[in-house]
């Protein structure tokens, strides 16, 4: 196999094809082995990965990147921090990513029990929503801990069909092939825990009206919600870490447009084996407020930047956040930047 073409240099292709061995043998190698040396190995794996800029999304660019906009992103957000505290949140978001990805193979196999000791007691907030009479529900996620995870708990736990939003990204060129069947397994053995729903990419026209109907019929839409607008398109300004920021329209706009209720999960790292998911309160957004000062996207938004404030290095998707413009929050749509 030869490395793309449009990678910079010999260096960084011969970084790019090590990620053939890397996914396609060690990591389901460690699935293999018992949790808590799989879970060591992990560890280990991320704090290399860390040291050497070895993300996928870095090999696949042939540059180095995510530790250095991480480190800024947890430098703004939490200003006074030691260097030596941001070095190890920077390091412990390199963990995570192999922590997920360790899991996710474990997904693939078949052999991760989520919630094996015991589900998390949705019942409340399932009826809160059934009393709204607004069919389906839109719950937003951040890039915090194992996403995938809490989708198949949230669908285990409600016994409904769950559909979760997927980039195309993934499928890129530059993306090595072993990373591409890395997704495409583990999504491809979580569907079956999904009660009938399913994954779908936003970038598709028909994908969206999907899951349209599917907010209509009452099911359960998950949205990755602490991505930035894409350069040039419409995104939402609501209340980001602190700041108004222009986010990804996407789960906004589909409870709006589809007059269905918000809500936000997170779900926490396993201790003794036992993962935990907690659901905020459903609320419906409000017709002709803007979406900077309306209390569903607000609470919805809090409640995941809770989440992070609370332990940063859990987070993955931090090196994003200055590819986030501030905006006044008292308007509607605007345009996301470059960086």
């Amino acid at each position: 196999m030869n490395a793309p073409d449009a990678l910079p240099d010999d260096v960084a292709k011969r970084r790019w094809l090590w990620q053939g061995p890397d996914y396609g043998r060690l990591l389901p190698a460690m699935a293999r082995l018992p949790e808590r040396l799989g879970y060591n190995l992990s560890g280990l794996r991320g704090r290399l990965n860390c040291r050497w800029g070895r993300d996928w999304a870095e090999l696949s660019v042939g540059q180095r990147y995510i530790g250095e906009r991480t480190a800024a992103a947890y430098g703004a957000l939490f200003p006074g921090t030691a260097p030596q505290a941001i070095a190890d949140w920077v390091t412990e978001r390199y963990q995570t990513v192999s922590a997920e990805e360790l899991e996710g193979q474990r997904i693939a196999r078949g052999t991760l029990d989520v919630f094996a000791a015991g589900q998390p007691d949705l019942s409340g907030r399932m009826a809160r929503l059934d009393g709204l009479g607004a069919g389906g529900l839109v719950v937003l996620q951040a890039h915090f801990n194992n996403p995938l995870v809490g989708c198949m708990g949230l669908a285990r736990a409600t016994g409904r069909r769950v559909w979760v939003t997927i980039s195309a990204v993934t499928d890129h060129p530059q993306v090595h092939p072993a990373v591409s069947m890395h997704f495409k397994r583990k999504y491809a053995q979580a569907q079956a825990s999904l009660n009938g729903g399913g994954f779908q990419e936003t970038e598709s026209p028909v994908g969206l009206r999907r899951l349209y109907r599917a907010l209509k019929a009452g099911d359960l839409v998950v949205v990755m919600a602490d991505l930035p607008a894409a350069p040039g398109q419409e995104g939402v300004c609501v209340p980001w870490l602190g700041q108004h920021r222009v986010m990804a329209a996407g789960a906004v706009r589909l409870a709006r447009q589809t007059g269905c209720a918000m809500a936000a999960m997170v779900v926490t790292c396993p201790a003794n084996g036992a993962w935990q998911c907690s659901l905020s309160e459903p609320l419906l957004p409000q017709p002709d407020v803007p979406d900077g000062t309306d209390a569903a996207v607000g609470a919805a938004y809090e409640t995941l930047g809770a989440a992070i404030r609370g332990n940063p290095g859990r987070w993955w998707a931090a090196h994003l956040l200055q590819d986030a413009p501030r905006c006044d929050g008292s308007g509607g749509d605007t345009k996301g930047h470059g960086p």
